[in-house]
């Protein structure tokens, strides 16, 4: 016969539903009613109660289904920023950027753009004339900090003793790292692609 669950009182139902919408075990105390001087030490206990890990487990699960939220789907989408490219999303040369349509983007090169921005500035010369510069912006997401969860996952980060070839592996995927990470600085330094017209 199953174990009987513990029903919820107010508090700790409160307390589940606002550490469900940030996973913060203080706020979560604080908007479940306590005070802030106590809500750290409540956070902590709540978490230790079994029957609160369990609706916590339970509804979380019942979240992520209702939006299909995979491990398989996140780590697809950190594998598209690590490998993704900036041509899929803009074309350039010495001299303009051209962003590639939206409608003529390829499968989902959507998700590499963190933000586009645009912008338009008025100048007044002094005979009177006015002239109007278009300052265009895209912005990609993080690729090294995406490289870094991919590599993660398939265990390149572990602080167990290793090998020699390990060590050797290991040291390659930090100068790969240490590589691409002068990249992204460059291109911090050069500015994002950029345009103007």
């Amino acid at each position: 016969m199953a174990a009987k669950t513990k029903r919820l009182d107010a508090k700790e139902k409160a307390f589940i539903e606002a550490y469900l919408v940030d996973f913060n075990a203080t706020n979560a105390a604080r908007e479940a009613g306590y005070s802030d001087s106590i809500a750290s030490q409540i956070g902590y206990r709540m978490l230790r109660k079994d029957h609160i890990k369990a609706a916590i487990k339970r509804k979380n699960d019942k979240k992520l289904k209702k939006f299909q939220i995979t491990k398989e789907k996140i780590l697809y989408h950190y594998s598209r920023i690590a490998f993704g490219s900036l041509k899929e999303v803009c074309d350039w040369t010495s001299t303009d950027v051209y962003f590639i349509p939206q409608a003529d983007l390829q499968d989902d090169a959507d998700l590499l753009i963190s933000e586009i921005s645009a912008t338009e500035t008025t100048h007044t010369t002094r005979d009177g004339e006015t002239s109007t510069t278009a300052k265009r912006k895209i912005k990609m997401h993080d690729k090294l900090k995406a490289l870094e969860v991919c590599a993660k996952h398939l265990g390149m980060f572990n602080d167990k003793l290793q090998s020699s070839s390990q060590r050797d592996s290991d040291a390659d995927t930090d100068r790969i790292l240490r590589a691409a990470k002068r990249v992204k600085e460059r291109r911090d330094r050069e500015g994002t692609a950029e345009g103007d017209n």
